[in-house]
């Protein structure tokens, strides 16, 4: 009876010894499946923030993020347990540490794996003995190890940690947060998939698979491997250690539909910046659009308002849309892709050429300089023959007038046109091209000035139009009041944006024109060329010149791979 207590007190740890089941280093205090683990979302929203890392926010806590519980349980005999863990890669200085206390730390191994690995001291010395030639050890028997030698778990002033698989494949994890580290979480979240074992991130174009490569090595030293599927390319980076991180860092769901675990990672918006930029960099080159607008798409509708609050947050205001078969949309207006463009930013190739383009279409500000003199008649009226494929209707009359008792048909003939356009020009049915009304008015006159006196005395009922334009009230010569209106008014492409807000000032230049202005727009492209045409204008481009593009670019690659 004395010799059973014996053994049950060696092989039973006191309540005062840690084992992996009271770890206090653990996040989760019981036995928890993927998706289930803490995550820094959770430390931060339940005041654990200062678990996340060592040295006060400088390490991160890589121990508890690479470790869990789950690892331990042995679901049968043959379970090969330590082989679930890294290896960590430990220093000369390390290994002669630990020989000269390796029965201490034996024992305390032994303690921490029970109800694990039931192994006695010397089994457990024996292990250490060979992991000490091979220059790798489980991450929990280094764990050991720290609590006897009274050793920090993460090597002080270290930017990353060695690893080895249990196959002996090495490669490292960050113990940092870097810029690289925080635009790839974006990348994963928007294009990537994690795995137990794997993760992958998958884009239309090689380049960027290609960066996100050379991200892997900096980071893992593990470029993984690239491949292309169909019509899209892939890399894939085989390490458990990788996954774990990023799901501890973004909450992502491990093998799983991931679009309700997505939301803006609560440390990045911690920590600030530039970190909440690169992370959302990441996610724009993954979900981001910059075609016809700046605009970013998702399943997740938490997700898009936390990028419409990030946005807000830095001074650029967006509309969210939310359709029940196309998910959810941010839409940024084009006022601000320049604020955009410098504050967050774009690497991915294809993405980034797209939002050069974009910054560069419709960019051009005019400035009113003046008539340009040079577009006159010498009668003092403006030259309507410069305007390309001018109409005009109004003048029904005076081509009833010109006709007299001549049929139709000889009118035709006069002129050469085709059967009827006489009569629709006649009777308003057919478009009239300024330029026949001049041919029609030379018949009886040798001086164009006759054109234009015509239509002064039709002012008030002629409209001028190009192809289906709206027919709107065009001045024949300049005026005072056209003078003084004209620097109100801004031709863009397609419509003319009026620079004022002064109610009186707009009622004259909707009479000017016979049309309504909406939303400070003149929406006529027969008025928008009539200003580019007799009018000068200063262009000024306030945006973003191809050569001040590429500077930036290439400062936001070198931020990612930290080169001065």
């Amino acid at each position: 009876m004395q010799k059973e207590t014996e053994k049950k007190e060696r092989s039973t740890p006191s309540s005062n010894i840690i084992n992996w089941k009271t770890d206090p280093l653990l996040y989760d205090v019981e036995i928890q499946r993927p998706n289930n683990w803490f995550t820094a979302n959770e430390l931060i929203e339940s005041n654990r923030s200062n678990d996340i890392f060592l040295n006060g926010k400088q390490t991160l806590n890589l121990y508890p993020i690479l470790v869990k519980k789950i690892d331990f349980v042995r679901k049968n005999s043959t379970d090969r347990i330590l082989s679930r863990f890294p290896f960590l890669v430990i220093t000369q200085e390390e290994k002669e540490q630990i020989q000269k206390k390796i029965l201490l730390i034996s024992e305390f191994t032994r303690d921490y794996f029970y109800n694990s690995i039931n192994n006695n001291i010397i089994a457990w010395k024996k292990r250490f003995s060979n992991y000490l030639e091979r220059g790798a050890i489980p991450y929990p028997l280094f764990r050991c190890a720290c609590e006897i030698l009274q050793l920090q778990i993460i090597r002080k002033n270290t930017t990353s940690l060695s690893f080895e698989s249990a196959r002996g494949k090495r490669y490292v994890i960050p113990t940092k947060i870097t810029p690289a580290l925080a635009y790839l979480c974006g990348i994963v979240n928007g294009d990537g998939h994690l795995h137990t074992h794997w993760l992958r991130v998958v884009d239309e174009t090689k380049e960027h698979i290609e960066l996100i490569s050379k991200l892997f090595v900096k980071l893992f030293n593990d470029s993984g491997e690239i491949f292309k599927t169909r019509n899209a390319w892939n890399v894939e980076l085989r390490s458990s250690s990788a996954v774990r991180l990023f799901n501890f860092l973004t909450d992502q769901t491990i093998k799983g539909a991931k679009y309700d675990s997505l939301r803006e990672p609560l440390l990045f918006k911690q920590l600030g910046e530039p970190y909440r930029s690169l992370y959302w960099r990441g996610a724009m080159d993954a979900d981001g659009s910059f075609k016809r607008r700046i605009s970013f798409a998702s399943a997740s509708k938490t997700y898009v308002l936390d990028f419409k609050q990030y946005l807000s947050s830095i001074g650029i205001k967006s509309t969210f849309y939310s359709k029940v078969k196309d998910g959810n949309y941010l839409h940024i207006p084009a006022h601000y892709k320049v604020a955009y463009t410098v504050q967050i930013g774009s690497l991915n190739p294809k993405k980034s050429a797209d939002l050069q383009e974009f910054l560069h279409r419709k960019h051009a500000k005019a400035k009113y300089l003046g008539l340009n003199p040079d577009t006159l008649l010498s009668s003092g009226y403006f030259n309507f023959h410069l305007l390309k494929s001018l109409y005009l209707k109004g003048v029904e009359d005076y081509l009833l007038q010109y006709r007299g008792k001549r049929t139709y048909v000889e009118m035709e003939r006069e002129f050469y046109l085709a059967n009827g356009t006489y009569s629709g020009f006649e009777k308003g049915k057919t478009a009239l091209p300024f330029s026949f009304f001049t041919l029609l008015v030379m018949k009886t006159s040798t001086t164009e000035e006759l054109v234009y006196e015509i239509l002064n005395e039709r002012q008030d009922k002629i409209r001028y139009y190009i192809a289906n334009s709206t027919p709107v009230k065009l001045p024949l010569q300049p005026s005072d009041v056209l003078r003084m209106l004209l620097p109100y008014l801004e031709p863009k492409s397609s419509y003319v944006s009026v620079l004022t807000q002064e109610s009186h000032r707009k009622k004259q230049i909707e009479q000017l024109f016979d049309m309504r202005i909406e939303s400070q727009r003149v929406n006529s492209r027969i008025v928008v060329q009539f200003l580019r045409t007799f009018c000068k204008y200063q262009t000024t481009n306030y945006l973003i010149p191809p050569s001040k593009f590429d500077e930036m670019q290439l400062k936001w690659h070198n931020e990612l791979f930290e080169i001065v």
